[in-house]
Order: structure tokens, then C-alpha cells, then sequence
């Protein structure tokens, strides 16, 4: 009997799978809030010069006497303070007049003021990361995605090797170490050390708890878990955006986002391993164990059976697997006998296609969906807060959706109908007048892009879960992960092509969703199918 028929007869989402769903929820949100905070704690606010003999501490950003010390320029259709320049004052005969008497020439600023209606401090703020500086801000960011890249990697191959829940324990425990740090960095230097070992951990948090949730789940309930903890991500988005609203100061927003991920250190002894990966290991008794406790949370019966690697047999005797041969390919396909890596999802033809299709779908949808939130976001509202919130909550429709065209139409289809739809969306808004009585079209469009994207982020985390084979679930995730990343921060550079014209980014991000679709559409449909154990396994799925 195969793992997913055992969950089958003991349950497929019963209380069992419920506790642990509801243990991993928080984690979960833990890392969206990591994964997103650099949205607030990198603010750069409105800014302009400190003004001598007229500001003070109790100034504000916006004062009757600006038009004498400051220039003005357009911004956005409003004319704002120059953010980095004054005029040149003449103080011969007064030097202690507000407005002094000024030239007609500007300098550079030497101290700045800031609005802090929304935020009484970012890192900006805290570093005079302004003018000339302000690349430092963007580059803390790129930094903080720079260390996704190394989590990704590692964490995923530790999960693989030593488990899903020591995978968690670690990047619980040293997410909130360099949380910690980074909230009390004395300088910006140190911020981003601290940041990048963060992003390490919370970027392969999610992957590995994603993973471990649903190694437990059968295989008519795996579409319903896969979006509710999309859905919990989604609402981890529109919760940073309320405690940001909360805490403004940078420092205590960075603290209180991180401390939580100690109190869940307790998952040494609540939180059990994945059985499915114990089956893998080899660890049949451990195995048998959780399948046990399995059954009586869920009151259901497994009569006169005995967990094996990869089956259930009637003889409760162990029986080691039978080897007609010692080849190198034969210890490939035996997970007890081959300590695995990445390499591995290379070495075999069918496995390394459809690894190799994964990152590109992979890469292409979260360059559309990220370098669409950062045009879209802004798009209704002026308020960072409400403008976070409601690009989260545009998430909960598509997620909902998604459990319904998955479940009826398929990964492979949801998946290839989700990047047309952001490609046609798209490519769309070229043909959009840039006139202010058609925003509302441009914001639909934009939106509908952000929608169909958010649909292929859903399918993605599942379709890839299921094509992966457990011995290499984690690293296979983790690689995505990775390319992922570097999508995400190639994203924002994207924004350069709208100096040719407006419409050119969103026509690259179309185009790169139709690629996307025709790609998804190679990949075998994993609807109601039995997971791959093994590498072999995988080599004769979908055929």
C-alpha cells in the first residue's frame, strides 16, 4: 500500500493534519512579515533641507516660509519641496532671520528634514540615507534578497538530509537572532548583515513548512491546504501592513516582527516529523509512529498493517528492499542507500526536463508578479499602509478561485490559464490612452495582471510539491526558491524600459507570461495522483 493511499484510510485532512496546519500558520506569517518588511522600514518619506534660523525641533515638513528658502519641482503633478537642495542664503546683514535673504543659486543639502505623518523612522531616516545616499536604501534591499538565495540553497538540502522539522527549528531559532541584531544595528553596514542572514532563514521558513504540511495531506485535500496556507500568507501581507501602522519607528517594527519566532521554538516537542520523509529515510518505526498517533487523532483504523519504505504490508516484520543490482543508477533510486542533493534532480532525463521547466515557470511568474506589485500598490491610494493591505487582500479572490479550477480543471491547465490571462491583461495597457479619465482601465488591467499572477503563485508551490519527488521535495522547492529570488530581484530593474515608453514593462512582463503558459503546459497533470517517492518514481510519473 502507497503512502498516500495510508492517508487515504487513516485520513486526509482530519484532526491530525488540522493541529498541524494550525501550528505552521504562524511561521508562515512570521515569514511574510520578514519577507516584506523592507517595504516599511525602507520608506524613504518626503524630504527636504533643514533650513537654519527656521527649522526646528518642532517644525514640520511642510512650512509657510518654504517658497523663500527651497525650490520647488513637479513631482507626480504636484510641486514638492526639492527633496535635495536650498537656496544659497546671504546672511551679511542677518544672521539669525527667518527667511534669511537668499541668492539665486542652490547647494546641496547638509542636513535634511522629513515627513513623518506615516513613519517616525525608517533606516533612511535613521542614516540620512538621502540624495546621493538613497542608493543605499535600495542596495540594503537587494542584500536582504541576496541572502534568499543562500537559504534557499542550504535550507533546502538540510531538510532533505536531516529532516522538515529540524529545518524549521533552525530557521526559527536564527530568525529571531538576526532579527534581534538587525533592530539594534549601530549602522547600516551591520543592517544589512544582520537582514541578509535573516532573509536566509525566512525565505526556506515557508518552502519547508509548506512542504511538511503537505506530506501529511492526501490527495483530494491537497489543492483545499495548499490555499488556505496561501490564504495565510496572503493575510500575513494585510497584518504587517497593520502593525506597520502601529509601530512606526523602523527599530521596533523590525523587533516585534522577529521576537515571535522564539515562542516557537516549542515545536521540538509539539510538532512531529513528516512521515512521509521518515518512509523515505528508511526510519519505518518512527514512520509507523506518526501513522499511529495519525489514527487516533483522526479515529480511524489501519487493521494488521505495518508501515514500509514507500509501502504498507501485512507482515509486520521489516523487509529490506530487494536489489537485483549494485549500479550506481540502482543506488540512485534507493533512498537508503544514496545520500541526495540537488544534483540529483539533474541526472535523470525526464526528472531534469521537468526541473529544469519548473524554474523557468518559476522565474517568469515572479518577475511578472513582483514587478507588478511594485506598479500596482500605489496605484489607488496614497497611504503606504492602505496600499500594502490592498494588494494583499486582491490575493484572497485569486487564492479562492484557484481551489476551485485546480481541483476541476487541473494543476497543468489553472497553471497555463493563470499566465495567459496576466499576459493578455498586460499586454493590454499599451493600448490604454495615457489620459487621467482612462486610470481606472490601467488600474483594472493592473490588478487583473496582479490576480492572474497570484493564481500562478498558488498553482506553483502545489504543482511543484507534487512533481518532486520526496527524497528530493525540499531541494527541488529550495532550487525554485532560488530562481525565484533572483527574479524577484531582477524585477524592479524592469522599470528602467518605461524611460523608452510607459507600457514597455508591463509588455515584457505579457510576454514573459505567454512564455510561461506554453512552458506549463509540458509538465504531466498531478490531479488526484499518487505523490512521487523516489527518483524512479518521478522518471515514470506522468507516463
Amino acid at each position: 500500500m502507497d503512502y498516500d493511499d495510508v492517508l487515504k484510510n487513516v485520513g486526509q485532512f482530519g484532526r491530525f493534519q488540522k493541529y498541524i496546519l494550525a501550528l505552521i500558520a504562524i511561521p508562515c506569517m512570521i515569514s511574510c512579515w520578514q519577507s516584506f518588511l523592507h517595504a516599511f522600514i525602507g520608506f524613504i518619506p518626503p524630504h527636504r533641507c533643514w533650513i537654519d534660523n527656521c527649522d526646528n525641533l518642532t517644525s514640520s515638513y511642510k512650512e509657510a516660509w518654504l517658497n523663500a528658502t527651497t525650490p520647488y519641482t513637479r513631482k507626480d503633478g504636484v510641486y514638492m519641496p526639492d527633496q535635495c537642495e536650498h537656496f544659497v542664503f546671504n546672511y551679511t546683514d542677518y544672521t539669525d532671520v527667518c527667511p534669511p535673504k537668499h541668492l539665486k543659486t542652490t547647494v546641496k543639502c547638509s542636513k535634511y528634514k522629513f515627513d513623518d505623518s506615516e513613519f517616525s523612522s525608517t533606516i533612511a531616516t535613521e542614516w540620512n540615507l538621502y540624495c546621493d545616499k538613497q542608493y543605499l536604501v535600495s542596495l540594503a534591499g537587494s542584500v536582504n534578497l541576496a541572502g534568499g538565495f543562500v537559504g534557499s540553497l542550504l535550507m533546502g538540502t538540510i531538510a532533505d538530509r536531516y529532516g522538515r522539522k529540524t529545518a524549521i527549528l533552525i530557521c526559527l531559532g536564527f530568525l529571531a537572532i538576526f532579527g534581534v541584531s538587525a533592530s539594534v544595528a549601530p549602522s547600516v553596514v551591520f543592517f544589512m548583515i544582520a537582514r541578509f542572514c535573516v532573509e536566509a532563514m525566512e525565505s526556506s521558513l515557508y518552502y519547508v513548512s509548506f512542504v511538511l504540511v503537505m506530506e501529511f495531506i492526501g490527495p483530494d485535500k491537497r489543492v483545499l491546504v495548499s490555499q488556505i496556507i496561501q490564504l495565510i500568507y496572503s493575510f500575513g501581507e494585510m497584518t504587517l501592513a497593520g502593525i506597520a501602522y502601529l509601530v512606526t519607528d523602523w527599530s521596533y517594527l523590525q523587533l516585534v516582527t522577529s521576537v515571535p519566532a522564539l515562542l516557537f521554538l516549542v515545536f521540538y516537542w509539539i510538532l512531529p516529523e513528516s512521515g512521509r520523509w521518515l518512509l523515505a529515510k528508511g526510519r519505518t518505526d518512527d514512520a509507523d509512529k506518526i501513522i499511529q498517533k495519525m489514527m487516533k487523532w483522526n479515529k480511524c483504523l489501519l487493521k494488521d498493517e505495518t508501515v514500509q519504505y514507500g509501502t504498507v504490508q501485512s507482515d509486520s516484520t521489516p523487509k529490506p528492499l530487494e536489489s537485483t543490482s549494485t549500479s550506481d543508477t540502482d543506488t540512485l533510486f534507493d533512498s537508503t542507500k544514496h545520500s541526495y542533493s540537488m544534483i540529483d534532480l539533474f541526472r535523470t532525463p525526464r526528472l531534469r526536463l521537468r526541473t529544469i521547466l519548473l524554474m523557468l515557470c518559476w522565474f517568469l511568474n515572479v518577475l511578472v508578479y513582483t514587478g507588478v506589485t511594485l506598479g500596482a500598490t500605489s496605484v489607488a491610494v496614497n497611504s503606504a499602509f492602505l496600499s500594502f493591505f490592498l494588494s494583499g487582500f486582491v490575493e484572497i479572490p485569486a487564492n479562492l478561485l484557484s481551489i476551485f479550477t485546480m481541483s476541476y480543471f487541473g494543476r497543468r491547465i489553472t497553471l497555463c490559464g493563470s499566465f495567459a490571462l496576466t499576459g493578455v491583461a498586460l499586454i493590454s495597457i499599451q493600448f490604454v490612452p495615457n489620459s487621467p479619465d482612462y486610470s481606472w482601465v490601467l488600474l483594472l488591467l493592473t490588478l487583473l495582471g496582479k490576480f492572474g499572477s497570484t493564481v500562478g503563485n498558488s498553482v506553483l508551490y502545489l504543482f511543484s510539491a507534487e512533481l518532486f519527488p520526496t527524497v528530493l521535495r525540499n531541494s527541488g522547492l529550495g532550487l525554485c526558491g532560488f530562481i525565484s529570488t533572483i527574479a524577484s530581484t531582477i524585477a524592479p530593474q524592469m522599470q528602467i524600459f518605461s524611460r523608452v515608453a510607459e507600457s514597455l514593462p508591463y509588455i515584457v512582463f505579457g510576454i514573459a507570461s505567454l512564455i510561461g503558459g506554453f512552458a506549463s503546459l509540458s509538465q504531466p497533470e498531478t490531479l488526484k495522483k499518487n505523490l512521487p517517492q523516489t527518483i524512479e518514481d518521478a522518471e515514470n510519473f506522468g507516463r
